[in-house]
């Protein structure tokens, strides 16, 4: 006689309302009983020999000579799988932690390739909330248009990690942009170099850059710092959406004509950052009517401010744009 609960699901007399009169063999579920299986099958697989220091001197005697002859670690397991006491994946460790082998040097893969760059982590990147009070956002779509029409846009620009970049300022309505150098990409070197800019513009500066809008880097932290430089109130876009201040990553394409990416700006200067924005500048936009943006900024900021920063107007077909133009 068969019964129906241990001859298909559940499988076990569980819940069986006749088990404890029942004279059929009977199945039964434990989850204790079930857990420790479960526990000591995930454990088993992981379960080694730990290898005694006879064994690893036997194994850096085999492996040793053969790795100096170029062998992959890979090569000599397969050659030499019974007389190794491990795993493949075990000896790799032994041979990175220098218990065995001829190091790690001598690992061709291992050697060839590049290093993994340390990620920063989240909290490291993220802006303060203090910081986002106020300047998040949403907070600047809740401006009155003009107002927002009227913007800079501000990025950075980088060449070799750890070396010099450049600080870019772009006016919306006239895609003008300056291009400042900066000795890192920091808080403090940011505030500085808008300083100088501040100093330029002289007093009509609060009334011509009231607003910047600028990104989640770890250099524009400084908001404080950035909005007593300028006398302007600072608003950030969202993360990962450089597409809200589009006319300014749009605009950086004209001077990676000139600095291509990957190029290192540590040979550059002020004259150089100077003479590259004079061209760029001079560039006539589709946008603008044909004009440039040079010719669209003057009225506002006068061509005091210009000469203050050393740009000047260049004749259009004298404009280059190429690596020839800083050589």
């Amino acid at each position: 006689m068969e019964c129906r609960y241990t001859t298909r699901f559940p499988w076990v007399c569980n819940g069986c309302a006749a088990r404890s009169s029942c004279r059929l063999e009977r199945w039964s579920y434990s989850a204790n009983v079930a857990q420790a299986k479960a526990d000591d099958n995930a454990c088993e697989p992981r379960r080694g020999i730990d290898l005694t220091g006879r064994e690893l001197a036997d194994l850096d005697v085999l492996i040793t000579p053969l790795m100096k002859q170029g062998q992959s670690l890979n090569q000599i397991y397969m050659a030499h799988t019974d007389d190794i006491p491990c795993s493949l994946k075990s000896l790799y460790t032994h041979v990175n932690k220098g218990e065995v082998g001829a190091g790690r040097m001598h690992l061709i893969d291992a050697v060839a390739r590049k290093p993994r760059k340390k990620k920063l982590k989240k909290s490291d990147r993220r802006i303060p909330r203090s910081s986002l009070a106020g300047r998040s956002w949403e907070d600047y779509l809740a401006l009155n248009q003009d107002v927002r029409d009227g913007r800079w846009e501000m990025d950075t620009v980088i060449g070799r990690i750890g070396g010099k970049c450049l600080l870019t300022l772009l006016h919306r309505p006239t895609r003008f942009q300056l291009a400042l150098i900066l000795q890192g990409c920091t808080a403090a070197e940011v505030v500085s170099a808008l300083g100088l800019v501040a100093s330029a513009m002289g007093r009509r500066g609060a009334d011509v850059m009231y607003l910047l809008l600028t990104d989640n880097g770890g250099e524009f932290f400084d908001v404080n710092g950035v909005e007593g430089a300028l006398g302007c109130r600072l608003y950030y876009c969202e993360s990962y959406s450089s597409w809200q201040k589009g006319a300014a990553e749009c605009n950086h394409k004209y001077y990676r004509r000139v600095v291509p990416k990957k190029t290192s700006m540590d040979g550059l200067d002020e004259r150089d950052c100077a003479l590259m924005m004079s061209h760029v500048n001079s560039t006539p936009r589709e946008c603008l009517g044909g004009i440039s943006p040079i010719e669209a900024i003057v009225p506002i900021v006068g061509q005091d401010f210009l000469d203050a920063l050393g740009i000047e107007a260049i004749l259009r077909d004298k404009v280059v744009l190429t690596p020839s133009l800083l050589s």
